[in-house]
């Protein structure tokens, strides 16, 4: 009898041994967590910037709660490979996209962004300047915080780097465009 133990496949996630003992591709569990948790951080969002004005039960708002941690995920499960770049980078936007959101709502919710909240909104006219400069703001504080959590664990690479400054811009449009701008 052999001690190989075969991968188990389940419509089409592949659950095999890793080497040094664990199993790897219950990363399901994560990724749901990051799916549902994103959405969820989204509509708060979404319902900090607009108040009363926001609907949670619209289609809409959680068509695109769930479009960029699921593009992520996408991006990551096409790879056949872990260090691919569309798995690095889907595992990268999935992750500061979700702590850009978590970092506005915790802002937000606990009334500490109103220190340079205020600031921009005395100094800027309503408009596109205003929340452009909101969403660098929040897209970078996602990013710094992704880039800090990177360092702790050592996985900082040049590519990571290059992948997190693309990841930044992307979640700085969706700030932008699906927080601030866009009303469902």
């Amino acid at each position: 009898m052999s001690d190989t133990v075969h991968p188990v496949s389940y419509e089409g996630l592949r659950i095999a041994p890793s080497p040094g003992g664990g199993w790897r591709g219950l990363h399901v569990v994560r990724d749901l967590g990051l799916l549902l948790g994103g959405a969820l951080l989204f509509a708060a969002a979404r319902k900090l910037v607009w108040g009363t004005e926001e609907s949670l039960a619209g289609a809409a708002l959680w068509a695109t709660a769930i479009l960029p941690i699921f593009v992520g995920l996408i991006l990551t499960g096409v790879s056949t490979s872990p260090h691919a770049a569309s798995s690095r980078l889907g595992r990268i936007l999935s992750s500061a996209w979700t702590i850009s959101l978590l970092a506005f709502v915790l802002l937000r919710g606990s009334g500490l962004a109103s220190v340079f909240e205020d600031a921009i909104y005395s100094a800027s006219e309503p408009g596109a300047i205003r929340y452009l400069i909101l969403s660098a703001i929040y897209a970078g504080v996602g990013a710094g915080i992704f880039a800090l959590i990177c360092l702790a664990y050592r996985s900082a690479s040049r590519r990571s780097w290059v992948d997190g400054l693309a990841s930044f811009f992307v979640v700085f449009l969706l700030f932008y465009l699906a927080v601030f701008v866009v009303a469902f």
